[in-house]
């Protein structure tokens, strides 16, 4: 077979760095907006949920619209010379510049406002933000099968990507961190998150945006966008690219395991970021700077895990090592579940941290691993698919959220017990169901499934094998050595 070219550091690196500034604002977004909202604005938790869902569901439909386009056929001459998926990316990145400091940023004249009238005025950047945060975040990853046909630097890109994530959620903790030291306004005891605290948050989000600011101008700079339809493949298979539309993948079963697979491990890492502030606060009565060292501590985990990882696909696979890391999940939950006293508060909860670092680090990386194998050749449909996937990702986020908030509000009222039993229960019961659909999967060869029938669609029974075609079993044993896989 034909050897793929593999890509250039310069280009690895670029890439790994595009979707910092996203990264930077969804780290904020999920660990504090609920904190900032409840203990700064004083929002009730329902109605706290209420605005984040808002998000969730703009950024949900925003990210078909931008898959849309994303693959459509049309062409304008920005599109031509500058590369797609590069210039909705582009206009993601300006949208969130301009609107998410203000979702962190006190209304002038609003300290005697309602909590539906600053509701209202923080709504439209909410929309905006999540809106250009789908259109970076779509385009981003649609870039990887465009950009490279060569399945180990997939698989390195995906791994780049999530360890420039966790290097940007460490950069977000060590900032809120310093600042919260640093700008010690002297009116509480440290114990607690207050309104005093409004101008810490605006100050780490203008901070944050501005580092983001960066590394999206060194990903433009670095990152050339092959054109799909001048390329090799392209020029091989053109009929391919136009029969494998929507009617195929709403036919194929494996699109819906990886869209699961998917969503839960985004649940499992959202929920995570969003709860255990609140439980840390409103459980365990712990001190503002564990509001930032706990974190911390959970992405220097997933930092290592990711890089780790490479190691474990070539060991056992990515489908072993996913349930790796769904063990790992369970762990941690089971430990919050019996975990009390002091020595736990103080001591413990910083191995709590690492299990679910570690767990939060390998099954996001596996699932979005599963994303290019899905797509294979196809990359005319990758910005459809990752489209599809964010989108049950981001609504059912968005609406896990503000169901756990609305029981709170019906619930619990100053109570302690409601946020460790939603972490032990709902991200406990998460990790158990994205395990159970996971062994589903097991005797399937994923990459090799949907490549056969893809090329069965176009070619019939016995296609010529064109560029980038593999002939895998998808009955290979699931535990492999690295001898066995060179084969």
């Amino acid at each position: 077979m034909e050897n793929i070219p593999k890509l250039p550091w310069s280009q690895k690196l670029s890439y790994g760095v595009g979707h910092v500034l996203n990264d930077v604002t969804a780290s904020l977004w999920f660990s504090y907006l609920i904190v900032y909202l409840q203990f700064v604005l004083c929002f009730n938790t329902s109605l706290a949920g209420l605005l984040l869902l808002v998000g969730q569901v703009s950024d949900a439909f925003s990210t078909i619209l931008v898959g849309y386009e994303s693959d459509t056929s049309v062409e304008n001459c920005i599109y031509r010379k500058y590369g797609r998926r590069k210039t909705l990316h582009l206009l993601g990145t300006l949208c969130v510049i301009i609107s998410f400091p203000f979702i962190f940023t006190k209304c002038p004249g609003c300290e005697n406002a309602s909590e539906w009238a600053v509701f209202i005025f923080l709504a439209p950047f909410v929309v905006i933000f999540q809106f250009g945060w789908a259109c970076t975040q779509v385009s981003h990853l649609a870039l990887i099968p465009t950009i490279t046909f060569n399945d180990s630097d997939r698989e390195f890109l995906n791994i780049l990507r999530y360890s420039f994530d966790v290097i940007a959620d460490i950069m977000v903790y060590v900032g809120v961190m310093v600042v919260f030291e640093t700008m010690s306004n002297g009116s509480t005891d440290g114990l607690s998150i207050t309104r005093d605290d409004s101008l810490k948050f605006t100050v780490i989000s203008f901070l944050l945006v501005g580092l983001g600011i960066v590394f999206s101008v060194i990903f433009h700079i670095g990152v050339k966008e092959n054109q799909p339809h001048h390329n090799e493949t392209t020029r091989k298979t053109p009929e391919m690219f136009g029969s494998l539309k929507w009617t195929y993948w709403l036919k194929n079963k494996h699109f819906y395991q990886v869209a699961v697979l998917y969503t839960t491990a985004r649940m499992f890492q959202n929920f995570v970021a969003v709860f255990i502030p609140l439980y840390l606060q409103g459980s365990l009565g712990l001190s503002q700077d564990f509001l930032a060292k706990i974190p911390l501590v959970m992405n220097l985990s997933g930092f290592l895990a990711s890089w780790l990882l490479r190691l474990l696909f070539n060991f056992c696979g990515k489908k072993v090592s996913y349930l790796i890391g769904t063990f790992l999940g369970m762990t941690a939950c089971t430990w919050i579940y019996i975990g009390q006293g002091t020595q736990y508060s103080t001591q413990e909860i910083y191995g709590v941290a690492l299990l679910l670092g570690a767990a939060s680090s390998i099954v996001v990386i596996c699932s979005l691993s599963f994303v290019p194998d899905l797509v294979g050749t196809n990359v005319e449909n990758g910005a459809l698919v990752y489209g599809f996937i964010s989108f049950c990702d981001k609504l059912a986020n968005g609406v896990g959220i503000l169901f756990v908030q609305h029981l709170h509000s019906l619930m619990c009222n100053n109570c302690t017990w409601f946020y460790k039993n939603t972490l032990c229960y709902g991200v406990g019961g998460i990790t158990v169901f994205s395990a159970v659909v996971l062994l589903m999967m097991i005797p399937v060869q994923l990459k090799a499934k949907v490549k056969k029938e893809a090329f069965q669609i176009v070619y019939g029974d016995n296609p010529d094998k064109p560029y980038g075609y593999e002939n895998q079993s998808e009955k290979d044993p699931l535990l492999r050595t690295c001898e066995e896989r060179k084969v």
